[in-house]
């Protein structure tokens, strides 16, 4: 019997680049690849947008310099607001085409909140017109 080979992968959030604002100091993302490779990862998630390179070819450059591959990204939505919607989609739709090009193959979407909300922690659920501008969004 075939055991499947398991590769171990990382994201850009362990070194500290997250899109949530102010969330604290990025180092730069060469570093991070660097210091990823060198800690015997195989491959990493593309994290918030415009961290890593957002050109395929220089994404693929970077990673593949340092036999890291790319297994696909966490791209939060807002979805529940409807002033927020459009470029919150728009983003959406960069990362998967970035995904295409660079043959990753999983985008994870999820509910970006709101300063509401994460001051809360998510304690506190969408509100009667949030649900529905989300039902519309769906």
């Amino acid at each position: 019997m075939n055991t499947p080979r398991i590769r171990i992968g990382t994201a850009p959030i362990s070194w500290g680049a997250c899109e949530i604002p102010n969330w604290g100091d990025q180092l730069p993302y060469a570093q991070v690849l660097d210091e990823m490779a060198a800690s015997g990862y195989e491959g990493t998630e593309l994290g918030p947008w415009s961290y890593l390179p957002s050109d395929p070819a220089t994404l693929r450059r970077e990673l593949g310099a340092r036999r890291l591959a790319l297994a696909g990204a966490f791209c939060p939505v807002t979805l529940h607001d409807r002033d927020q919607r459009a470029a919150s989609l728009h983003t959406a739709r960069e990362t998967i085409d970035l995904l295409a090009a660079a043959g990753a193959p999983v985008l994870v979407l999820a509910d970006a909140g709101d300063e509401r909300r994460a001051a809360m922690a998510g304690r506190v659920p969408l509100d009667g017109s949030a649900r529905r501008e989300l039902r519309r969004a769906a």
